[in-house]
């Protein structure tokens, strides 16, 4: 028995393990299973991943996907994992204004941008990366310092104060874009300016080239 979903993504660069049990007729698991995976079509030439037989640990290397089954002796299961590898991140970068006014009597302000991309996967082409978490962190005043107490990050202009008003934990769109925007907290002093950085990170934890982008809000204060 396949424990986990039947479809599973690794980004290339990382890792994941798959799992699977035995159980008997009678309803009893075995003990340590000495489960074999095999690749079910190897000669389709769009795996794009390594497959450790005995281990079941998946390594991704280039983007493609292919179908994995566990075996258990002479018994081999119907149940098949389908693998993809998904492209990993290569840059990111500001989209737009890396200095953003608001004035007095604005709210919120303009959105910071950033965009999270692939260069290797189409040499002809930029392939933006979707669902890829993006961290938005305000570096300048010191973050839960007085002069920072005044303004807080949020995904959008309607969004709310969250548990931590100086970091916001934000993901690409279709596009392979994230967005956050700093808001005002009514009756509260603002510094003159503030100083918000965008940082991305392979699911194997490397930081992606061009982090941390950097933006400067700058309040009108007048």
């Amino acid at each position: 028995m396949i424990e986990g979903l039947p479809e599973r993504s690794v980004e290339e660069g990382d890792t994941l393990t798959l799992v699977a049990s035995v159980v008997t007729v009678s309803g009893d698991t075995v003990p340590d299973p000495a489960i074999v995976w095999t690749i079910v079509d190897p000669d389709t030439g769009q795996l794009g991943f390594t497959l450790d037989s005995l281990s079941g640990l998946v390594t991704g290397v280039e983007p493609g996907g292919g179908r994995v089954r566990p075996r258990f002796e002479d018994m081999t299961t119907l149940a098949i994992i389908t693998v993809t590898v998904t492209p990993a991140p290569d840059s990111v970068a500001s989209v737009g204004d890396h200095r953003i006014a608001l004035a007095a009597s604005d709210s919120v302000s303009a959105p910071m941008v950033v965009a999270v991309f692939d260069l290797t996967t189409d040499s002809s082409a930029v392939l933006a990366i979707e669902n890829k978490p993006v961290q938005f962190y305000v570096v300048n005043p010191l973050p839960g310092s007085a002069d920072a107490s005044g303004f807080y990050l949020a995904p959008s202009e309607d969004g709310q104060l969250g548990e931590d008003q100086h970091r916001l934990l934000t993901t690409t769109n279709q596009q392979g874009q994230a967005r956050a925007v700093v808001k005002r907290i009514s009756g509260s002093a603002l510094p003159d300016s503030a100083v918000v950085e965008a940082a991305a990170a392979t699911a194997a934890g490397d930081w992606v080239a061009g982090s941390p982008v950097r933006f400067v809000v700058l309040f009108g204060n007048g």
